[in-house]
């Protein structure tokens, strides 16, 4: 392709954000996947002031519980309401981690959370679900969080899914990470 066109400027440039956000995820240990999502039907915030709040929030949880991050916004679909990504190196404690009472079953035909009741009536083993957190210390709105397995690649691949096009215009830059976040090799 042509690199004056616009439209494979456009692609390199998102592919070279995911190739970094890729390298980031696979070079460091992750302990959480967390996703927070504003309640704005409380809180009515521009993206402007939600990225004030989130990285106010995520810097006093860096400096008090020893946490390292890297996220990624979005926004919902057919909305301007933004969606978070955290990958967080940390301790359940530090984010206040309590169980939801749901849990996540890779290889079933539910595509979401679904209460330990609900899997059982299903057919689903407990111990064969992943099971689904609250971030406690999240007052903004909804969180979910779930331990990674360890499995860098299908980590990488899975966040970086959430860079578009679109993703750079929420907060003014595709993605953002702690200062102790290991830089890809």
């Amino acid at each position: 392709g042509c690199v004056y066109c616009p439209y494979h400027f456009k692609n390199k440039t998102i592919h070279r954000k995911k190739t970094a956000i890729f390298d980031y995820v696979y070079n460091n240990d992750w302990d959480y996947f967390v996703t927070l999502t504003v309640n704005y039907s409380e809180y009515g915030w521009t993206p402007a002031e939600y990225k004030q709040k989130v990285t106010y929030w995520l810097n006093n949880l860096r400096k008090r519980q020893h946490i390292e991050y890297l996220l990624v916004a979005e926004y919902h679909k057919n909305s301007e309401r933004v969606h978070l990504h955290i990958l967080v190196k940390g301790s359940a404690a530090a984010l206040g981690l309590a169980p939801s009472g749901t849990y996540i079953f890779k290889h079933s035909r539910f595509n979401k959370p679904i209460k330990a009741r609900t899997a059982i009536n299903s057919g689903l083993d407990i111990k064969e679900g992943q099971e689904v957190f609250n971030v406690t210390k999240w007052k903004y709105g909804f969180s979910t969080a779930i331990k990674t397995d360890g499995n860098k690649y299908a980590l990488a691949a899975y966040i970086t899914k959430y860079i578009t096009k679109d993703t750079e215009k929420i907060f003014g830059k595709s993605y953002w990470h702690s200062k102790g976040v290991l830089k890809p090799l």
